[in-house]
């Protein structure tokens, strides 16, 4: 059941509705939806029309989870609050807001609390704060609860009791940029701004075209491509300057090398560059306008807008065909629907993953991320490392002052608690042991590009025919299908940049922003959860498994679904209510609004604003029961008490460090802990399970 009003736990809902779920809406009796809300995130979903909370706790008789983002003191006065609900012993109750359950303060909408004061607006913006796209906070945050709905499902079914679960889009928006948070745990530093024209890789960073149209590099390594860039470009000879011969010096020179590459890629069209880059199989994508994105074939690809013109959860199940809605909301009859049986207890375990084995053979981030939320609940995760090490080991060593080198903070954040096991998948015997590894495995966790698993006997198809239960989950940059998907990407490339997100951030302030490092790459994180669990819960009732399949483009695309349904749709732009967007004051300083009501006295314009300080209209607004706020700092947001009454924050211990800081999942269970968090391992430190 959904009793809601935001967009987040609506979202959440239509995301439940699209894995299968009977979804009932409550909403007043003269509710009425329009076809671009049903298309977005009502779909799929049957309507309790009443303003009879009889009707409403006769249904909770008969339902698993309630999804709800009113105020504690709302779900008082209704009588169905967490504590009044343990009265169905069945009941799931789901919470999403803004700033937590608990929080008694002003609330705020889900943009203020995702971008702003989780940090990665004042992380992002250099000047004018960035607005993200309409929807995107809420569809990003969604998928932390959903995780979560699932995960406390499956630890019913063990255990035979219903428990509550909490999100908050604070919590969601922290741990999207959790890389910068750990480098401020340690440091206590605000981490610098990213800009183009000093990047830290010319070779992964933006550039414009002679027809004006921007791309975007995505060179892991300069090392690896400098000599194969040397053939496409008009003049070469620069590039043999001494002091561009080492990547040392390169990292060293990288603001020259950009003066000197946005000449280079100023003589050309976009189109044109798409050849040349091709031709040497450079990582590259378009900074797309949501308008390109629509054109995109890659973008039909991932299925993300429905040929009926309906939002589509980016999970695809293989052989298993999303739903065909159509733009009726069926009226919900509480006679048709059957008693719950209460769950029998399976097994004398308490952790919704206790006893399942997982292969990791990921690598980087988002996928890597999915192992540690799966230590999380108990499971066994076993990461696959090539001959020195998932690259990501060595990624960004030297940002905390004292870390001895190598040591990858966010490193450990999302590959805590695994075992390690270095496989050369090049060597035949090897490759064997791996193979029989797999058959004592419930799950296996890939990025290899669709030639890579195929290559190795890796792929979904004949690893599932081996071991029929086996839940196989698949993350690729593009998708499995279409011109792309062979070309791998990373999150600022196909999440970010190909999605039309950054095209959108870039007509914004005129120069391509650059997202922070993992951003994308942990809200895909939430969404491959989300999946795997769905995935679970129908293996244990039914004996079999699945193959997932989600792409960071499909995620990103699906995180601004409304701006392309929009143009999908010929409808205009969504407009940003004057009294929940930014605005800048006489002393220079930026403050942002954040209202959530459509009906809040706002007598100001951006002019008026102007001509005062941040600090007269922060007093003016906190007057008024407006919420207002600063942009703040990270360190800034470390120290808010919002982040502890949340418990978004946790340790690690890492030798010999000691203690790092890390980030917790973006939800927690109220009636029972996660594992304690460990270490990563060290590489090939548990070899010994390939004998």
């Amino acid at each position: 059941m959904e009793l809601a009003e935001g967009q987040a736990a609506t979202a959440a809902g239509a995301i439940l509705s699209d894995l299968g779920a009977s979804v009932v809406k409550v909403v007043h009796p003269a509710t009425t939806f329009s076809d671009l809300e049903i298309r977005l995130d009502q779909r799929g979903k049957q309507l309790l029309r009443t303003e009879d909370m009889q009707s409403v706790t006769k249904a909770l008789s008969h339902t698993d989870v309630l999804i709800t983002d009113f105020t504690k003191k709302q779900l008082e006065r209704l009588g169905i609050d967490r504590q009044s609900s343990k009265r169905w012993s069945q009941l799931i109750h789901a919470h999403i807001s803004a700033l937590g359950y608990d929080h008694e303060g002003l609330q705020i909408s889900d943009d203020a609390a995702f971008y702003v004061k989780s940090g990665t607006t004042g992380l992002m913006s250099s000047g004018k704060p960035l607005r993200f796209g309409n929807g995107q906070a809420s569809r990003s945050g969604a998928f932390a609860l959903t995780s979560a709905v699932i995960a406390e499902l499956l630890r019913r079914e063990r255990t035979g009791f219903a428990g509550a679960v909490e999100t908050t889009l604070l919590a969601s928006g922290m741990y999207s940029i959790s890389n910068d948070v750990t480098v401020v745990q340690g440091s206590e530093k605000q981490p610098p701004q990213y800009d183009r024209r000093k990047p830290l890789n010319a070779l992964g960073n933006s550039y414009r075209c002679a027809d004006g149209q921007w791309l975007l590099l995505g060179v892991a390594s300069a090392a690896d491509a400098w000599d194969k860039f040397r053939t496409i470009v008009d003049d070469p000879t620069w590039m043999s300057n001494p002091l561009f011969a080492t990547e040392k010096l390169r990292r060293i020179n990288t603001t020259e090398i950009v003066k000197l590459l946005d000449v280079e890629f100023s003589q050309h069209t976009r189109p044109e560059w798409s050849k040349r880059l091709g031709h040497i199989g450079i990582n590259w994508n378009p900074i797309a306008m949501p308008q390109d994105v629509l054109l995109d074939p890659q973008f039909d690809a991932c299925e993300i807008i429905s040929p009926r013109h309906f939002l589509a959860t980016p999970i695809v199940v293989r052989n298993v065909p999303k739903n065909n809605f159509d733009l009726t909301l069926p009226p919900f009859d509480i006679e048709s629907w059957d008693q719950k049986q209460f769950p029998v207890p399976q097994k004398n375990q308490t952790l919704p993953l206790s006893g399942v084995r997982v292969l990791d053979t990921s690598h980087y981030v988002a996928a890597p991320a999915l192992g540690s939320l799966l230590v999380d609940l108990g499971a066994e995760v076993i990461k696959v490392e090539p001959p020195g090490g998932d690259p990501r080991r060595g990624a960004l060593p030297h940002l905390v002052e004292g870390d001895p080198p190598g040591l990858n903070r966010s490193y450990h954040m999302d590959n805590r608690g695994k075992s390690s096991l270095e496989v050369d998948l090049s060597d035949p015997p090897s490759l064997e042991k791996l193979h029989t590894l797999i058959k004592s495995c419930d799950i296996f966790i890939t990025n290899m590009l669709p030639y890579r698993q195929v290559k190795y006997g890796l792929d979904g198809d004949k690893l599932t025919a081996n071991n029929p239960k086996l839940i196989y989950v698949s993350l690729t940059a593009h998708g499995s299908r279409g011109p792309a998907a062979k070309n791998g990407g990373f999150d600022l490339t196909a999440f970010f940049a190909r999605s039309g997100i950054l095209g959108n951030l870039t007509a914004q302030v005129g120069v391509p922003p650059r997202s922070r490092s993992g951003q994308g790459d942990h809200i895909a994180t939430l969404v491959l959860l989300t999946g795997l669990l769905a995935a679970v819960h129908k293996q244990r009732n039914t004996e079999l498994g699945s193959i997932i399949e989600t792409s960071l483009l499909g995620i990103g695309t699906y995180t601004i679904g409304e701006d392309l349904l929009r143009q999908k749709m010929g409808l205009p732009s969504g407009s940003i209510k004057p009294s929940d967007d930014y605005y800048q004051c006489a002393d220079g300083n930026w403050i942002r609004l954040g209202t959530t009501g459509h009906d809040i006295p706002f007598n100001e314009n951006a002019e008026t604003i102007a001509k005062k300080s941040s600090s007269y209209w922060l007093e003016y607004y906190r007057e008024r029961n407006i919420p207002a706020m600063e942009i703040p700092t990270m360190t800034e947001v470390l120290a808010d008490p919002l982040v502890e009454q949340n418990a978004i924050l946790g340790s690690i211990h890492v030798p010999p460090v000691g203690q790092i800081g890390t980030v917790r999942a973006p939800y927690h269970f109220l009636d029972w802990n996660v594992l304690p968090f460990t270490r990563g391992p060290n590489l090939g430190e548990h070899n010994n399970l390939l004998s």
